[in-house]
């Protein structure tokens, strides 16, 4: 497998003053929301991100206490 070299735009809300970390992807079509499980991170989607750019926009995002979202 490769990794994907996407562009994205990496954003940050703090609903209730947490930071959650929301990556979006290029890509054509419907926006599709990637959640990871526990003790994953948005990082476990990349593998397939550029494959998926071709039939949406791959939304990745880390969940609270994971990777790079606040605890």
């Amino acid at each position: 497998m490769t990794t994907s070299t996407t562009s994205q735009i990496s954003n940050h809300l703090s609903p209730v003053g947490i930071e959650i970390a929301i990556h979006r992807h290029e890509g054509s079509g419907p926006e599709v929301l990637l959640i990871h499980g526990i003790g994953s991170s948005s990082a476990d989607f990349n593998p397939v991100i550029a494959q998926m750019r071709g039939f949406c926009q791959p939304i990745t995002i880390d969940l609270r206490g994971h990777s790079a979202s606040g605890q």
